[in-house]
């Protein structure tokens, strides 16, 4: 039937419902006999299902330009056959592999070094050979614009032997196009990577960690090396996780805002502030927020002390940001007894904004809130004024958050 229609370009997209009877195999099957026009492909189903059309794809394919493989099981990880494209897909710029053997997919991976968008979910990121690990494929992918990696569900064993190369310059690719970069996984698997890659262009970083390892020396330097002066700090706290934000202002549309994020799913507060390095120390504004349905998670249990080291990071902060759910834990953490030198939290501090704007199955703030929280801020800054260094106590009912908070 294709045969009898204009030669034009063909997509096949089975990324919402997975390939099930033989007629849509053979359909599928007869479009990628057209390696030639085939520009997408995007298919699901199971494996026995699927191996009529993986052999129809045991051929180049000149003019491909994205392929996606959106995995709807969670049985073990698919096999990709080692044939596919032949190794050869040169206008291959959309990668998308879910639930995927990494083994399966290095041969490929190592033809694709066009790629300008990559999203890969698998079960590790080295093999046997050193020249098939994901860090060596990434070094050779100068195109890369977006990159997306999952690394979650591996087997314990394999997190143990991921070899953290140590520091050194001449090993470090820098990818100068890539601009995204989301990564799921272990402290290990981020530190393998990020010891062998740069990216300065960085737009976005959104890093989740399900360790508490000791601090990445590699995640300290990564970060360092991204471009842009980061002028604001975001905390965010659920019931068991903290994610801490850094993120500049947008100044023309053409220089969009930028923004690292780590989120971790233990108390890592110490170490995620020392993974920011010297980017906290620049910080003018911090804000500190906690959605309604987590109140009472372990931040209101978390050692004082531990939020006190966080907070003497923050060196040059002016404005203090504080949403509706943590208040009084914030204000208890800022009181300094009668031996702590007045400056020693947030010494260049102006400014405490008191954000009274929550969900709406919150209920607002009572009266007697209200004085316990002033009353503690009343404290503190009675003693900074001592010192000469008062701070301005305002509240702040308006839901919308300033800008670069999100």
């Amino acid at each position: 039937m294709l045969t009898r229609l204009p030669h034009l370009p063909i997509v096949v997209d089975y990324s919402r419902v997975s390939i099930q009877t033989w007629k849509e195999q053979n359909c599928v099957a007869a479009a990628l006999r057209h390696p030639d026009r085939v520009r997408r492909i995007a298919i699901t189903g199971e494996d026995l299902v699927l191996d009529k059309v993986y052999r129809e794809m045991n051929r180049p394919f000149p003019t491909l330009e994205s392929f996606e493989l959106p995995n709807m099981t969670y049985g073990p990880r698919f096999e990709v056959p080692t044939t596919i494209f032949k190794g050869s897909a040169p206008s291959l710029r959309r990668l998308h592999l879910q639930h995927v053997s990494f083994a399966s997919v290095s041969q490929l991976l190592s033809s694709t070094t066009g790629l300008v968008e990559l999203d890969l979910d698998t079960d590790t990121i080295v093999c046997p050979s050193p020249v098939a690990s994901l860090l060596t494929h990434l070094q050779g992918m100068p195109c890369l614009r977006r990159l997306q990696l999952r690394l979650l569900n591996f087997p314990p064993p394999i997190t143990s032997i991921i070899p953290v190369p140590p520091m050194r310059a001449a090993d470090v690719v820098p990818l100068l196009r890539l601009t995204h970069f989301q990564f799921s996984g272990t402290t290990a698997c981020f530190e393998a990577l990020a010891a062998g890659l740069a990216a300065p262009f960085l737009q976005n970083l959104e890093i989740v960690l399900d360790d508490d390892s000791p601090t990445p020396p590699h995640l300290s330097r990564f970060i360092g090396d991204v471009e842009g002066q980061f002028s604001a700090v975001q905390v965010d706290i659920t019931a068991d996780a903290l994610r801490i934000s850094i993120l500049t202002h947008s100044h023309s549309i053409d220089e969009p805002p930028r923004r690292i994020a780590i989120r971790n799913l233990t108390t890592w507060s110490m170490q995620i502030g020392t993974a920011f390095g010297a980017r906290l120390t620049t910080a003018e504004q911090l804000f500190f927020q906690c959605p309604w349905k987590y109140y009472g998670s372990w931040f209101h249990n978390e050692d004082p002390i531990t939020w006190r080291g966080f907070f003497e990071q923050f060196q040059n902060v002016k404005i203090l940001r504080v949403g509706r759910d943590l208040l009084l834990e914030v204000a208890r953490f800022l009181l300094l007894n009668s031996e702590e030198p007045p400056l020693l939290l947030l010494p260049a501090l102006e400014e405490i904004e008191l954000r009274l704007a929550a969900p709406s199955v919150a209920p607002p703030i009572s009266d007697i809130e209200r004085e316990e929280v002033l009353s503690t801020l009343s404290a503190f800054n009675g003693a900074r004024q001592r010192v000469g260094c008062p701070v301005r106590i305002s509240w702040n009912a308006d839901p919308a958050l300033p800008s670069p908070y999100w």
